[in-house]
């Protein structure tokens, strides 16, 4: 073996040369490969098969070791340099973290050795787009395809170069100018061309953003969520209106506000002053905890044991809850029973938790659409019920854009540990795909069922340039109905709810889109059809006809590892990639 091992079964290279190593030992052994970046995507698409004796979650820990597999970790490999003065071209090993990453498992990522850190301070240097959180490494965030919010500028467009070991051992160079084929089949690969080393990345000079956030009803929204009005502009209007933009949308009974977020490039200036960006600014410092019990409570009426145990093991902080929390009459018919819920978590045994749950889930789940309401009105109160001279104003920001761009970037992934599946489609299908989803909403028989459909927490919406990535979400041949760019629909789901979102939340969408002819993709990386499940091989057989260069990009797959060695069940099944032999 070329390399051992640490306690978790994770292997390190720390060069080009241990990778290349690796793979020749996976090929002659007859082992299987996979690479780990940030652990931002679900688990069965990162790591080997002994993986999906796991739960399927983001921020999942590495599987347990496995004498034929090699998972591999690249936090070895995180340098950065300029390669072309001239043109701004740099090349940063694929284990670089964008941003700092909170959550590392390895514990090597901080601020001053992430990409946009070196790149602003070394360089004053940055890239075009980035997505909500910047945790992510450099060859994960690209492998899936990843984006933010922007109909104008990519990441992918800040793409030239792509260097990769493949499964023959070679290392591999693709890039705009040449084995063009190779670098667009690379650019989205899901670890399964290769491992990628390092990604040459055209830069531009560092900007700033100013922008705002909105908290408001459908009737104070400056547009129509729906496409609809003749008065105003439509969601469509304003994804292009914008350089970058996002919308949060809260559509469950007697809620139905949005939280428009939009921001305008700057250049630097002398004496800029950030005012950054703040979520939750009713509550800014007590939000996260506070909303993190909250919605286990009522994500694990049924299974309240789960929720008991998460709080005595300290994933869930309920020091941070209690010190958080001031006035529990602000959450309304809820506040009695939640402080009452509180209490016993602090100080009463299991089973008389349990015994207390039990007792009072049947009102908590007749009152549910009443509580949920009272609940987001704490934390994401309307600008409309702002006081004196704030009433009906935004929030206003400005910020560097590494900065101020991953708007998600403060929210905790310990207490805000949240997962979702992503569906893309034509950005001209936007009217279309919204007025879809409110109707399917609307047409619930009673405000329970419709928060069965809206799910409990926010949904978001954001746009993406189109790409020339072959299994790129947003890929386009710039003559079909992809080519002006992608709308991108995010129902949100707790990580800490007891029921499996693939089975019990995300097959409605799928289903929904499927039956009205309405093409989409899915994020690679974010939830896909569970493939145990009754309609998950025809949910993905519609998925992958949205493709068109898929064909090519597996046959280019099986020419660079004929072994398969990059490939787990996980995206045998979905992929429909045939084991040798068959």
């Amino acid at each position: 073996m070329p390399l051992k091992p640490d306690q978790f079964g994770l292997y390190h290279p720390a060069s080009n040369d241990d990778v290349i190593a690796l793979v020749n030992f996976a090929r002659e052994h007859k082992k299987s490969v996979r690479t780990c970046g940030a652990a931002h995507s679900q688990s069965w698409a990162i790591y080997t098969d002994a993986a999906m004796l796991q739960p399927n979650v983001t921020n999942q820990s590495p599987p347990e070791v496995d004498s034929n597999e090699i998972n591999i970790i690249l936090d070895q490999m995180m340098k950065v340099e300029v390669v072309d003065c001239p043109l701004n071209i740099v090349r940063a090993q694929a284990g670089v973290h964008l941003g700092y990453d909170p959550s590392d498992i390895t514990g090597q990522s901080s601020e001053q050795n992430s990409l946009l850190y070196q790149l602003w301070h070394n360089y004053k240097l940055t890239v075009s787009e980035l997505g909500g959180i910047t945790h992510q490494t450099v060859g994960g965030f690209i492998s899936t395809g990843s984006a933010g919010g922007s109909l104008k500028y990519s990441f992918q467009d800040n793409i030239v170069g792509i260097h990769f070991v493949d499964g023959h051992g070679r290392l591999q160079y693709a890039s705009r100018y040449k084995n063009i084929d190779l670098f667009y089949a690379a650019m989205v690969s899901m670890g399964l061309l290769g491992v990628i080393v390092a990604v040459d990345l055209q830069c531009e000079p560092a900007f700033n953003i100013c922008g705002q956030e909105a908290t408001v009803s459908y009737d104070e929204c400056k547009f129509d969520m729906f496409g609809e009005s003749k008065d105003k502009p439509s969601l469509l209007d304003f994804f292009n209106s914008v350089d970058y933009g996002r919308v949060n949308w809260w559509p469950q009974p007697g809620v139905n506000r949005l939280l428009p977020w939009q921001a305008q490039r700057q250049q630097q200036v002398v004496g800029f002053s950030p005012r950054p960006y703040e979520e939750f600014t009713s509550y800014p410092e007590a939000a996260e905890p506070v909303i993190s019990i909250i919605y286990a409570i009522l994500g694990n009426l049924d299974s309240p044991i789960r929720l008991y145990e998460k709080v005595q093991t300290g994933i869930i902080a309920l020091e941070k809850v209690i010190n958080s929390i001031t006035d529990y009459s602000q959450f309304g018919i809820f506040a009695p029973l939640f402080e009452k819920i509180i209490e016993a978590l602090k100080d009463v045994s299991p089973l008389a938790f349990v015994a207390l749950i039990e007792k009072e889930r049947g009102w908590i789940k007749q009152n549910l659409p009443v509580i949920l309401q009272q609940i987001i009105n704490v934390f994401q109160s309307l600008d409309s019920n702002k006081l004196g001279k704030l009433k009906g104003t935004p929030q206003v920001f400005q910020d560097h854009a590494p900065l101020g761009l991953p708007m998600d970037n403060e929210a905790s992934d310990e207490l805000l540990d949240i997962e979702f599946s992503e569906l893309w489609f034509p950005v001209g299908r936007t009217n279309e795909v919204m007025q879809v989803l409110r109707d399917y909403f609307d047409s619930a028989e009673n405000d329970q069922e419709k928060l069965t459909r809206t799910g409990l927490f926010t949904i978001e919406v954001y746009m993406a340039k189109a790409c020339q990535a072959w299994m790129g979400m947003g890929y386009s041949d710039q003559m079909d109905e992809w080519k002006e760019g992608a709308v991108r629909f995010e129902p949100l789901w707790f990580v800490d709810f007891d029921e499996d979102p693939a089975l019990a939340f995300y097959p409605q969408f799928w289903q929904l889109f499927k039956d009205k002819g309405i093409p989409y993709r899915l994020h690679w990386g974010k939830m896909l059809p569970n493939l145990g499940q009754p309609g998950s091989h025809e949910w993905m057989d519609y998925v992958r006809q949205q493709y068109p260069k898929l064909a090519d990009f597996l046959a280019l797959r099986a020419e660079l590892d004929p072994e398969q060695i990059f490939v787990s069940d996980y995206w045998r099944g979905h992929l429909k990639i045939e084991r040798n032999g068959h």
